[in-house]
């Protein structure tokens, strides 16, 4: 709670919502809780709040406007910024979510191979896979717990 309290100040979690944002169902196969049905509702809440900025970048004024996009590639670009594993790498290594995760690698002994090849260790590992899902879950959980203006104010300032 503490972590989270630094990362989105002001923001006030309950212990047990905020144990659950970050908990993944490999934690004790899922059975003390997880954040399952947050990082549902997260994933939709980022997709909806993308899209509804990609929508107003074309509406801007000409000096500033992008040119056209074509409205199917709109669910193109944001199927590739959404990808679980790209937000687990970007969004959830800048908000160093792994030191707060509850989760179980799929690789025992991560620590050790870390150190010889981290960038493809990590991507087999899961922890970029668990690192998005917690991204979403905490999403989830910020919409769930205070509403879409706050959970959109967060996606433009944090994400």
């Amino acid at each position: 709670v503490e972590y989270l309290r630094k990362l989105l100040p002001p923001l006030e979690f309950p212990e047990d919502v905020a144990q659950r944002m970050t908990t993944h169902v490999s934690w004790q196969r899922g059975t003390e809780g997880h954040n399952g049905r947050l990082s549902f509702i997260g994933r939709r809440v980022l997709q909806t709040y993308l899209l509804l900025f990609l929508h107003e970048c074309t509406l801007a004024p000409a000096p500033f406007a992008p040119r056209k996009t074509d409205p199917k590639s709109y669910d193109e670009i944001s199927e590739k910024m959404l990808d679980t594993y790209v937000l687990g790498e970007h969004v959830g290594g800048a908000w160093q979510l792994e030191r707060i995760m509850r989760w179980t690698p799929a690789i025992p002994e991560l620590d050790t191979l870390k150190a010889e090849t981290p960038g493809r260790i990590l991507h087999s590992s899961g922890l970029y896979k668990v690192r998005g899902t917690t991204v979403e879950g905490v999403m989830g959980g910020i919409f769930h717990q205070f509403g879409g203006s706050i959970a959109h104010r967060v996606f433009h300032t944090r994400v």
